[in-house]
């Protein structure tokens, strides 16, 4: 990509059948080198797969880049998605600024249904049916009045689950 910024002309000329990325979670932010020159490369053939074994891996939004990559015709606009899938808070300052911080409870399974169009996911069990399952562990920790506090300011604009808080560590 940045190391050989022709690599996409180069792949163009080859004619592919197909193009395969993996670690395609790599492609978060629409605007940086490596998913610009992906975007390129894609662009040389109709028939793209992308392999990954997060889709999403920091915020749920970032699966657009991949989405978009593989079907531009589907996925072409990233404000379009981001209104119709998340919830949005606006920044102030030079002009109201949309950011995205969750997504929409209302559409939590279109979007799984969505997803699940473009995803074959694997569970442990299936592949390595020999290998036991990690036990959880729980730890508790105490918090004291400002943790509190501000687990709970958290907790009302945040919804949680799958996850047990019972404390915060001092030192994160």
């Amino acid at each position: 990509t940045s190391k050989n910024p022709d690599i996409d002309k180069w792949v163009a000329k080859q004619n592919p059948d197909c193009i395969i990325i993996d670690e395609a979670h790599r492609m978060i932010g629409r605007k940086t080198q490596t998913t610009e020159a992906l975007m390129r490369l894609g662009r040389s053939t109709n028939n793209r797969i992308a392999l990954t074994s997060t889709p999403a891996a920091a915020k749920p939004w970032d699966a657009w880049t991949i989405l978009h990559w593989l079907r531009p015709d589907l996925f072409s606009s990233y404000w379009k998605f981001i209104e119709d899938y998340c919830n949005i808070v606006y920044k102030y300052g030079n002009g109201a600024h949309p950011i995205p911080i969750a997504i929409r409870k209302d559409k939590e399974i279109t979007l799984q249904k969505v997803l699940n169009t473009f995803c074959i996911q694997h569970k442990r069990k299936d592949i390595m049916p020999w290998a036991e399952a990690p036990e959880p562990i729980s730890v508790r920790l105490e918090l004291n009045k400002d943790q509190l506090k501000a687990i709970e300011s958290i907790q009302q604009y945040f919804e949680y689950r799958h996850i047990v808080c019972f404390g915060v560590l001092d030192s994160l």
